[in-house]
């Protein structure tokens, strides 16, 4: 593990002594302790190491609120830690909200928190963030649409598969496309060229090559008879002729339309005529169509009552959430008790830990999907996902016991 810096931000001195005395046990970190915010905004930026932030938020000078925005400067701060005594509704507001400034990994706490529980999180925090240094590199530049027309021309796009597990039999019951660009020996993730490629309408394009490649791939190392499903962006569906084009896609690849799932991701705009004329030729076809993110922001009910959705994915901040905060909880159930009432699959993403899986099943949760059960892979490293989900089944059920 790469050396990283812990900085500890707690105006109480027993607190503060508390964290400082667990963290110094941890190998290969460096520890500082401050009991006000200037002073470790100034110590990140000196700092060229990754640094772990440990805060409470409830501070007399000035609160960890102005701290986490101010975090948003620098790029070397890799995770976020809160542990206050406040509220659980503004610490799942924080949460939120470091998320959305960009920090990668962040987790909370409620005071009084155990030993145990907080070098576990940050042990596995750590963990986290080598494995991302270690197996991916992140691109931050931005490309135009010719480098985009250029990527898609020489094939740099290409597809990762991550399992759907079933919740009874944990058994590999689908696989979802993903996809990453490969450049100059580089790997980099969605973030990097979703939002590019959408933006200057060349997602229906990548869709089409990254879906006839994932099938080619599939056939290829003889992967047949799984249900297979990829993100597809609602404006997709606006073309007029894009159920022709999957239809070409499918049968060039022999592959049978009722095991191909569209993941319909965010709509931006209303649901339009060809939408849903695209949605019924599909579903005529035999191909399912899923509704991602659901209860996140533009999937609603809307998009249920309008579109002949067969699944329903829950998403991954709810269950990041939901053993923390009784609103997530209940939101979940709500959700899975509606799929079932309309005869829908229901997929949650994000499952991380054996007590989310445990408890989504008995909530009614069909499939999970997450890195408890396999990151995205490349097709040479997909049998040895399979061999790691056959291996978790004695680990769960003997946590189920």
């Amino acid at each position: 593990m790469k050396r990283m810096k812990i900085l500890i931000v707690e105006d109480d001195i027993v607190q503060r002594a508390f964290l400082n005395t667990i963290c110094k046990k941890i190998k290969g970190v460096e520890v500082v302790s401050f009991d006000c915010m200037d002073d470790c905004i100034f110590e990140i930026a000196v700092t060229e190491e990754s640094v772990i932030v440990i805060t409470d938020i409830i501070m007399p000078k000035k609160t960890g609120v102005s701290l986490i925005i101010n975090l948003q400067r620098f790029n070397n701060v890799k995770g976020l830690i809160i542990i206050s005594g406040a509220e659980i509704e503004l610490l799942n507001t924080l949460f939120s909200m470091a998320l959305n400034i960009g920090i990668p990994f962040v987790k909370q706490h409620h005071k009084p928190i155990a030993t145990s529980v907080v070098k576990k999180t940050l042990t596995e925090m750590m963990f986290a963030i080598n494995f991302s240094t270690k197996f991916k590199e992140v691109v931050s530049e931005k490309y135009c649409k010719n480098t985009l027309s250029a990527f898609l021309m020489d094939n740099n796009f290409q597809p990762y598969f991550q399992p759907k597990i079933c919740t009874k039999t944990l058994e590999v019951k689908g696989l979802e496309i993903l996809s990453r660009l490969h450049i100059n020996n580089r790997v980099c993730e969605p973030n990097n060229f979703k939002e590019e490629l959408k933006s200057y309408n060349l997602i229906t394009e990548y869709t089409y090559q990254i879906l006839s490649k994932g099938i080619s791939l599939l056939n290829s190392y003889n992967i047949r008879n799984i249900q297979l499903s990829i993100n597809t962006e609602c404006s997709c569906l606006q073309q007029p002729n894009f159920h022709i084009r999957i239809k070409e896609i499918i049968e060039k690849h022999n592959f049978p339309a009722e095991k191909l799932t569209l993941e319909l991701t965010e709509s931006k705009s209303n649901i339009s005529i060809n939408l849903m004329a695209n949605s019924i030729e599909l579903r005529l076809m035999g191909i399912q169509l899923s509704v991602d993110n659901f209860g996140m922001g533009k999937s609603g009910l809307n998009e249920i009552l309008n579109i002949p959705f067969k699944e329903l994915k829950i998403n991954q901040k709810l269950v990041n959430d939901f053993l923390i905060t009784p609103k997530s909880y209940h939101v979940i159930k709500a959700m899975v008790s509606m799929a079932k009432s309309l005869e829908l699959v229901t997929v949650a993403e994000g499952v991380e830990t054996f007590e989310q899986a445990i408890k989504l099943e008995l909530l009614g949760v069909d499939l999970f999907q997450g890195y408890l059960f396999g990151k995205p892979v490349p097709i040479y490293e997909l049998e040895t996902v399979f061999e790691e989900v056959s291996k978790m089944k004695e680990k769960y059920y003997t946590a189920k016991a």
